[in-house]
């Protein structure tokens, strides 16, 4: 019974598709993955946040463009 709930449990998360809402972020000097509008962001970290782009992919977007998550960059 309890291999049956941890299967499924685990089978209704593969489903999960990745959030649309994601963007690509330099945040103090670092790239990151954030699903916080442009409002939020400057709330959040104020001047120390610029949004990098990235389209429908943002963690892809960093990857060809900055080497993925956590490198460098600047606004």
């Amino acid at each position: 019974m309890i291999r049956t709930l941890a299967l499924m449990a685990l089978l209704s998360l593969a489903a999960i598709p990745a959030r649309a809402a994601d963007r690509a972020w330099c945040v103090y000097g670092n790239t990151t993955v954030e699903s916080w509008d442009d409002a939020q962001m400057r709330t959040r970290y104020g001047s120390g946040a610029c949004r990098l782009g990235g389209g429908s992919d943002a963690r892809k977007f960093l990857e060809q463009n900055f080497g993925g998550t956590g490198k460098k960059c600047s606004c």
